[in-house]
């Protein structure tokens, strides 16, 4: 007798297995709860994410963080996000002016937004930056983005893309930090 199945175990980054038997119909009857029962199995491991400090003081204003250039690409056949931000990480304890890096899909005008927001939602800064690459084409931003605060507190830090039509926004990316005064 021959068994017409496929059996296959991808490891995907993050921890991620997932196995399958594709075809479990073409196993014998005796066979196909078994296959059943394992037709998918996934295990899980959530990544580490561990907070740092960010106190980036640039000699260059105008040169390309390292950390944008040496980000590491996304998988064949994923997407990466329309906005992402680099610098500052989930976590990080952040002081005035924060530097903020990121790399971002094209824009009206190469245009971005900075927003920092405070443990109440209240908007304390806003700051205009620019993909640094040709019109139409992903690219990397940075900007140093004054902020004032009188304690530690939970923060936010957001970048967005707006419309040309209507300065909607199109595209959001947000970050959780300490703002520290």
């Amino acid at each position: 007798m021959v068994l017409a199945c496929s059996f296959f175990s991808v490891n995907v980054s993050g921890g991620v297995t997932i196995t399958a038997i594709t075809n479990p119909s073409a196993l014998p009857d005796i066979a196909q709860t078994a296959a059943a029962q394992a037709l998918t199995q996934v295990a899980l491991t959530p990544p580490v994410i561990t907070p740092v400090e960010s106190a980036f003081a640039p000699t260059n204003a105008t040169a390309i963080p390292p950390s944008v250039l040496t980000g590491t690409p996304p998988a064949f056949g994923v997407q990466p996000e329309a906005i992402e931000i680099v610098d500052p990480v989930i976590g990080s304890t952040v002081t005035s002016p924060v530097h903020v890096a990121g790399e971002a899909n094209p824009t009206f005008e190469q245009n971005l937004v900075v927003q920092i927001s405070d443990a109440d939602g209240n908007v304390i800064a806003t700051v205009p930056t620019t993909i640094q690459a040709d019109v139409g084409q992903r690219g990397p931003f940075f900007v140093e983005a004054p902020f004032t605060v009188d304690s530690e507190q939970p923060g936010r830090i957001s970048v967005y893309a707006a419309s040309a039509r209507d300065g909607g926004i199109t595209h959001l990316s947000s970050v959780e930090v300490t703002l520290r005064p």
